[in-house]
């Protein structure tokens, strides 16, 4: 929760951090768009992790955002709304906790408006014998808002 409050009132880099809703307010969709734009934008700050959010965020004014109907709910917002990135760009160093927190958030709130991951699985019986064996396996065949939550995954 420190981490939360220094990303919030020092930084300035997360909304407010003292809440429990999930969901967005639906007048909040032009303040997502200038969040990705903002995103889009910092494809040259000299940060970790910054190019994932601006290749996630390229995508996602591309693709479009997908979710919305979940994401922005008016019921579903208590005393504030979720917790999402400002849009603001780091003015200083910041590490540790305040860096993990920023970058769980980030990549949560650009995940949030992607597909679904999409997996095939398969399961085979092999009898050699009298014995019979079970092999289970699955693949990544979308990878979905996998794409937003992994560090270094091209979008495409």
């Amino acid at each position: 929760m420190s981490a939360a409050q220094r990303c919030y009132e020092r930084h300035k880099l997360l909304t407010y951090p003292r809440t429990d809703s999930r969901c967005l307010p639906s007048d909040y969709r032009d303040t997502v768009d200038q969040v990705l734009t903002s995103f889009s934008e910092a494809a040259n700050v000299e940060i970790e992790g910054f190019d994932d959010y601006a290749r996630a965020a390229d995508h996602l004014k591309e693709a479009g955002l997908q979710n919305e109907a979940r994401t922005f709910d008016d019921k579903g917002v208590s005393d504030h709304f979720a917790i999402i990135p400002t849009g603001n760009m780091p003015q200083e160093e910041f590490t540790g906790d305040d860096k993990r927190l920023f970058d769980l958030v980030t990549r949560r709130f650009l995940a949030t408006f992607h597909p679904p991951a999409i997996w095939e699985r398969v399961e085979r019986f092999t009898e050699v014998g009298s014995e019979r064996f079970q092999t289970r396996t699955r693949s990544l065949k979308d990878v979905g808002c996998r794409a937003a939550l992994a560090a270094k995954t091209e979008f495409g």
